[in-house]
């Protein structure tokens, strides 16, 4: 099953092209704007793998949470792929796929995937690894990264915290956390791969089918500035 995966979460475009077990092809880059570099990614993909859009048989989506505008590009890209091209569409939770980033030897912490949210908050979710893969503990969430070290702290006694939260929170993370933390030994470890949205999209379609497109929502985890702006004049 030849798969398109994306996430525009965060401040990088990430696409790539699996066929079942097998990537093809995968891409990740810097991006200022995803409404300019996703579809020209995209293309470039395509067309340096010899897949053509008739190929297609899946489309994976990173629904987030993570850059409110960015998700809804990359959401709304996947889905009009899916309905021009009448392909299923499945959406994934980019903290998952971020937690892929791990070793599968790593089965003495628990796997932290963490975002910088702005506002002094992070996207974060809690995972261990199971016999048959990731085994979610804490749904996505929106948090205050010294109330979720704490959280870490009384709750898990190993703890790998990867995601581009680190780089603005770790003196937190290491000081609530200790010798408990575990952290990436390579950037690369920090950045959403497109391959594991496509890998989980494959397994999730396989067992329960492809998501409602129409339906398909993003995970913001916390209300935008224009919700909150309503709110306050309601």
């Amino acid at each position: 099953m030849i798969v398109l995966a994306l996430d525009t979460a965060t401040a990088h475009t990430c696409v790539a092209l699996r066929d079942g077990q097998t990537l093809l092809a995968e891409r990740h880059m810097p991006a200022r704007s995803h409404s300019k570099s996703l579809i020209p990614s995209v293309h470039e993909l395509l067309g340096d793998s010899g897949v053509g859009l008739d190929d297609l048989e899946l489309i994976g989506v990173g629904i987030g949470p993570g850059s409110f505008t960015g998700i809804r590009i990359g959401l709304t890209v996947a889905k009009t792929l899916a309905f021009a091209r009448d392909l299923p569409l499945v959406g994934v939770s980019s903290l998952h796929a971020l937690a892929h980033n791990v070793d599968d030897d790593l089965t003495q912490a628990v796997i932290c995937p963490a975002l910088d949210a702005l506002k002094n908050e992070v996207y974060c979710a809690v995972y261990s690894m199971g016999e048959e893969g990731l085994v979610q503990l804490q749904a996505p969430a929106a948090k205050k990264p010294h109330r979720w070290a704490r959280e870490l702290r009384e709750d898990h006694q190993k703890v790998f915290i990867l995601g581009s939260a680190l780089e603005k929170y770790m003196d937190i993370f290491r000081d609530a956390l200790g010798d408990r933390l575990g952290v990436p030994g390579s950037e690369e470890q920090n950045i959403i791969r497109a391959g594991f949205i496509g890998e989980i999209a494959t397994a999730k379609f396989r067992q329960a089918g492809a998501d409602d497109a129409a339906d398909l929502e993003p995970l913001y985890c916390r209300l935008s500035e224009a919700e909150l702006s309503r709110m306050k004049k309601s």
